[in-house]
């Protein structure tokens, strides 16, 4: 009986070693990407789901993308694309697999194309679906302060709602050389940190609630400055 379950064992393991080994997509991909000017670090992981689907995820941290989801994930032999719906208006990737264990190919963005190299980094680290969270009572409302982005000032306005399925929603109305008005993709609050996500804006705001004022950091791009939020002044 032990050697039966000691070969069934044995077999297990074998078929999961030949199952990896067929899937060389599966792995977390890191390396670089080649933008005019500038390189940028980018790390895509791609995996199966226990019902054999492709998932995967994509970051970039000079630009502020942590985890975001990949849709439309094609890997037919080394060839593999994929799509990074929420990120910079809308992101396609195309590339190959290469017998010495790299991921090279093109990353296309509003008609642009920039070559990206990775190389494979070890296990897949798929960053599932993050969801919204309820926020503080004390944090629902309107709040307003003023930055100084890069030259110039932008006046934030940002309104925070709990709805009734337990999920907050946020908007950002921001007033500087243009007006602009962003929904925040993903809104979360642990303990007295909020945090606020617009992938499309390459966006994240961290601020805790101090005496009445949300004091964080606005992350844009490579950009980092400050933010003060304070209770809006009603209409």
């Amino acid at each position: 009986m032990a050697m039966v379950l000691v070969q069934r064992a044995a077999l297990v393991f074998a078929a999961a070693v030949l199952a990896q080994a067929a899937e060389p997509a599966a792995a977390r991909w890191d390396g670089t990407l080649q933008l005019p000017g500038r390189e940028y670090r980018l790390v895509i992981d791609l995996a199966r789901n226990a019902q054999g689907q492709w998932i995967g995820s994509a970051v970039l941290p000079n630009l502020g993308v942590k985890g975001a989801p990949l849709a439309d994930i094609s890997v037919t032999g080394s060839a593999v694309s994929f799509a990074v719906k929420d990120v910079l208006g809308g992101v396609k990737v195309r590339g190959n697999l290469t017998a010495d264990g790299a991921f090279t190919g093109t990353f296309e963005q509003g008609g642009n194309a920039a070559p990206f190299a990775l190389q494979k980094a070890g296990p897949a680290q798929v960053e599932l679906p993050r969801q919204s969270t309820a926020v503080a009572k004390e944090m629902e409302g309107d709040w307003e302060g003023d930055m100084m982005f890069i030259d110039h000032n932008v006046h934030v306005r940002l309104s925070l709602a709990n709805q009734a399925d337990g999920k907050a929603t946020g908007k950002l109305f921001l007033k500087g050389r243009r007006e602009v008005n962003l929904d925040v993709a993903m809104v979360t609050q642990e303990a007295d940190l909020l945090t606020l996500e617009a992938p499309e804006a390459s966006l994240i705001y961290d601020g805790r609630l101090r005496g009445g004022e949300i004091s964080g950091t606005w992350q844009q791009g490579p950009f980092e400055f400050g933010l003060l939020l304070h209770r809006a002044a009603k209409p």
